[in-house]
């Protein structure tokens, strides 16, 4: 039997790493909100209406703001 069904997943706007919560397999959720509760949760950041890893923003204590990286942005996915 095939079942259809819409699920969400999570991909830093940034590296393009794909969230996967340690356990090495990428986790989908059946909506946007459950995602996003979880992965903030998990130490992703919203900046601007796009989610990042850690890995790419940095907290800014001048301007009390969460920041993006400068240069992170790759052509090559990191998984």
């Amino acid at each position: 039997m095939f079942i259809d069904f819409t699920a969400t997943l999570v991909k830093c706007d940034c590296c393009g790493k794909y969230y996967d919560a340690v356990l090495g397999v990428e986790l989908w959720f059946r909506s946007k909100q459950e995602a996003t509760e979880a992965v903030k949760d998990d130490g992703w950041e919203e900046i601007d209406g796009k989610l990042y890893c850690a890995s790419c923003y940095e907290y800014n204590e001048d301007t009390d703001e969460y920041e993006v990286k400068n240069d992170r942005n790759r052509e090559t996915v990191i998984n």
